[in-house]
């Protein structure tokens, strides 16, 4: 018969027309995927039991979960069309969604994306909230802080999409944060499942202060981060000069 919806394949599945026990119309567990590497996911227009129709022609989008990666479209043909998909962000809950005019939306399976290898630090200062996945790595600026007053930033090693990973090559755990200003030392600390916290104490009052992360393993090291300029402002008098 002809086809009523749209059936999802994702890789480590394989369609079974006909079979109607969940999941429906396929068999196997989808495979997990790596951020920023593309897979291919198969569509089909199919019959209320899972059968391909060889005549749908219709054109089709595949979203995902991934607010980062590029959403395709295109025609079916013969009833069917593989699509390319890269995912950026790293999770264990992402779907797809199949639609198409006249025809019922197909829904994917779960899939998991892992980090791809560490490659660069990330700081991320009050204020910030890091977001893998996207182009940034975070959003939001950095806060006015207070000399002479403690606050704390996370640093994190990333793959090339901001996602927090903690391997490869180039991973490292000995980490040294800096900034410009020249009464605070470094501090040097070491990076446990490719995090660490970090409090500081800034001394001198200034609107551009800024922070630098930096890997000071032996090389080839991952690539070095500095922060948004940020102000910080004089703290209350205590003392006359």
């Amino acid at each position: 018969s002809g086809a009523v919806k749209l059936q999802i394949l994702l890789p480590g599945e394989t369609a079974v027309p006909g079979k109607t026990a969940s999941p429906e119309g396929k068999t196997g567990t989808p495979s997990n995927q790596t951020a920023g590497i593309t897979f291919t996911v198969t569509v089909n227009g199919v019959d209320p039991y899972c059968n391909v129709s060889t005549v749908a022609a219709q054109v089709v989008t595949v979203k995902t979960t991934d607010p980062y990666d590029v959403e395709p479209d295109g025609g079916l043909q013969n009833g069917t069309r593989k699509f390319d998909l890269k995912n950026y962000l790293a999770s264990d809950v992402h779907k797809a969604t199949a639609t198409a005019s006249g025809l019922a939306d197909g829904y994917s399976a779960y899939w998991t994306v892992i980090a791809s290898d560490a490659v660069k630090l990330q700081i991320v200062c009050p204020g910030e909230t890091a977001k893998p996945g996207s182009p940034n790595g975070k959003d939001g600026a950095p806060s006015e802080q207070s000399s002479n007053v403690r606050f704390q930033v996370m640093v994190n090693s990333c793959d090339p999409y901001w996602n927090k990973s903690a391997t490869g090559g180039l991973y490292d755990t000995k980490v040294r944060l800096t900034s410009n200003d020249e009464y605070v030392p470094a501090i040097d600390q070491n990076l446990e499942t490719g995090t660490t916290y970090f409090w500081l104490t800034l001394k001198k009052s200034t609107p551009t202060a800024n922070l630098t992360i930096s890997d000071i393993t032996a090389e080839p090291n991952m690539t070095s981060t500095f922060t948004a300029s940020f102000v910080v402002k004089s703290s209350d008098a205590v003392k006359l000069l």
